[in-house]
């Protein structure tokens, strides 16, 4: 009577007929099922005896003799082997990735592109020729039928505009940033433009606008907060803002928190700032304006050069929590769609978002260049 594939288990034996079925008990009963293994008893009863048996385990594993050791023993070859398959789980998920398939390509034939921006499917960008005023040119991406030289709208502008922005709560209401630091507010359903509001010394780079924060700054690196007013279609300056060192100009910025503003520079470089109270009286040209305090200044911190305004525009920096918590020479993350496609991005000239995480609009000289992923 002989069972090689028990070890410390209680047998039972029922009354009758003792010797014959222990004898059968090594060739009728089956290997136990693994699918229970994760009970601390096991039973196994075949259906041509009534042998019985039962496995137990202590409550405590460190009693299980050889166990630790064993696990200390192969703890270090099933640790490489889950690094290796986290290590091949992130190329494949690169390889996995869109990639940029061009859509159309839009422009306006003759004239040349001076400023560009975009809201959900909305394209608007500002045209030139021949030093005349500037021209602005509307695309509806969401339209069955787009032509790539032919505008869905064309509205005439007074002065050279530098820099536009839509109203994010209100996309029919535009501010548009002049060449002689100026802004005006253009409304596209009557085609109306504001009276100029002057603020910065110098011409307008960029403008940011979300329901009533409106900050614009120009290229000798001053930065005005503007209050707008929906139901006059006004605006009104509250505050200038000036850094204590000079950055370079300031190509893309956005507003974090409220407090917060995330600045990208010409010079590669991507700068967080609060707004202060602190005044300074004289400071170039401007006199009683604020100081932007200066909290984190990313120098190189890309893993290519010039990745600074593509990734900022696109949306794909981390979070500002992460970005103020960041260590020292630790490279700054992107997360989008295109993350992965940065060197091709940034041999363009201007990077836009859409209303979809897999459409983005990239320009080149004159031409907005639309891609979606493959």
């Amino acid at each position: 009577m002989m069972f090689t594939w028990v070890e410390n288990e209680i047998i039972t034996i029922s009354p009758g007929k003792e010797s014959k079925k222990v004898r059968d008990a090594s060739n009728q009963t089956k290997q136990p099922s693994t699918r229970n293994a994760c009970h601390q008893s096991v039973k196994v009863k075949s259906v041509s005896t009534t042998v019985e048996t039962t496995t137990t385990f202590p409550d405590n594993p460190d009693q299980i003799t050889g166990l630790v050791s064993f696990l200390n023993g192969v703890y270090p070859k099933v640790r490489a082997q889950l690094e290796m398959n986290i290590r091949l789980a992130k190329k494949f998920r690169q390889v996995a990735k869109s990639t940029l398939i061009r859509e159309m390509g839009l422009s306006y034939p003759r004239h040349t592109l001076v400023s560009v921006t975009s809201f959900d499917h909305r394209i608007l960008a500002a045209y030139e020729v021949d030093d005349k005023e500037s021209i602005l040119c509307l695309w509806n991406l969401n339209l069955n039928q787009i032509s790539e030289i032919e505008p869905y709208k064309i509205i005439q502008a007074p002065g050279h505009i530098r820099a536009i922005c839509y109203l994010k709560t209100q996309p029919t209401i535009v501010c548009a940033g002049y060449k002689n630091g100026d802004l005006r507010i253009l409304d596209l359903e009557t085609n109306e433009w504001s009276k100029p509001y002057k603020g910065h010394h110098q011409t307008v780079s960029h403008i940011y606008w979300d329901k009533s924060t409106l900050i614009s700054c120009a290229q000798d690196s001053s930065f005005c907060a503007w209050r707008y007013s929906k139901s006059k279609n006004k605006l009104e300056l509250k505050n200038l803002f000036v850094t204590r060192k000079n950055f370079g100009c300031p190509i893309h910025l956005t507003v974090e928190m409220d407090k917060f503003l995330l600045v990208s520079f010409n010079a590669n470089i991507l700068a967080v700032f609060e707004f202060s109270d602190q005044k300074v009286a004289v400071h170039g040209t401007y006199q009683d304006a604020g100081i932007l305090q200066q909290k984190r200044v990313f120098r190189n911190m890309f893993d290519a050069p010039l990745m600074t305004i593509a990734s900022h525009s696109l949306g794909y920096l981390p979070s500002l929590d992460t970005l103020l918590t960041l260590p020292e020479q630790q490279k700054i993350q992107l997360k989008g769609t295109f993350a992965h496609e940065m060197e091709r991005i940034m041999k363009f000239d201007r990077y836009l978002e859409t209303d979809r995480t897999d459409r983005i609009g990239l320009v080149s000289g004159n031409e907005i260049t639309i891609f979606s992923s493959g």
